[in-house]
């Protein structure tokens, strides 16, 4: 179990008041997930990832219909939990975690063993400030939903 050190803002004069406090445990879950096909696209393309992914379609097969409507992972998949498990600690950087995903996004088991050459997390409604000395992740506001 991954634990990620989050500070909030004094609430009162106290010591304790202002001191950090661990979160043992952080349930995401992921309620969205898009998938851009690129067809005829450029290996130069951002998108296309520092090692991108080329496959060969062939626009006269049925199949490449089926290639650009329907998402080669589906939520829930192993390949998704596992690419957000190895952003979050290559981006973190852990002291106590051994594996660091050193080679991200080249890992295996991720998105790019499904295929993707790119694969970009978003973080929607995060409810605390996670940082280390590394990269940190600050609260989004939804507008939408105005100030509480």
């Amino acid at each position: 179990m991954q634990r990620i050190l989050t500070r909030e803002r004094e609430v009162g004069r106290a010591a304790e008041a202002r001191a950090p406090f661990e979160i043992s445990l952080v349930i995401l879950q992921m309620t969205g997930l898009d998938d851009i096909p690129m067809i005829g696209g450029d290996a130069d393309h951002p998108m296309a990832g520092p090692d991108p992914i080329i496959l060969s379609v062939d626009v006269e097969d049925e199949s490449w219909e089926r290639f650009l409507a329907t998402p080669h992972v589906q939520l829930g998949d192993e390949a998704l939990t596992r690419e957000v498990e190895a952003f979050l600690i290559h981006s973190f950087k852990p002291a106590y975690n051994e594996i660091l995903f050193d080679n991200y996004p080249n890992i295996s088991g991720g998105m790019r063993s499904k295929g993707y050459s790119w694969t970009e997390l978003v973080l929607e409604r995060l409810p605390a400030f996670l940082y280390t000395d590394h990269f940190s992740m600050v609260p989004t506001i939804d507008e939408e939903r105005g100030s509480a």
